[in-house]
């Protein structure tokens, strides 16, 4: 899906225009170009990575403070009484 936008990105809108500079020889002008369309699709698929990273910390972070909470009204109150000490 991302690689489609970018490739309908660079021919309805000629993004190319942006990466050719006119004062580079052809050489390098070529060098460049693929360095850049690398460059954007590897973009791609390192965000992809960091957004599922995101999400299993996300969730994560919310299962450990639901079974802490879960712990916590599960603990008997008699055990907690137990714990303070009466002069």
């Amino acid at each position: 899906m991302c690689s489609a936008l970018f490739l309908i990105g660079f021919l309805n809108i000629n993004l190319l225009s942006l990466i050719i500079r006119t004062t580079m020889s052809i050489c390098t002008n070529t060098i460049i170009i693929i360095i850049e369309i690398f460059s954007h699709f590897l973009k791609m698929f390192s965000l992809a990575i960091r957004l599922s990273a995101n999400i299993m910390a996300g969730h994560t972070l919310v299962y450990i403070i639901c079974s802490f909470i879960v712990n916590v009204m599960n603990y008997n109150i008699y055990s907690i009484s137990m714990l303070v000490y009466y002069p």
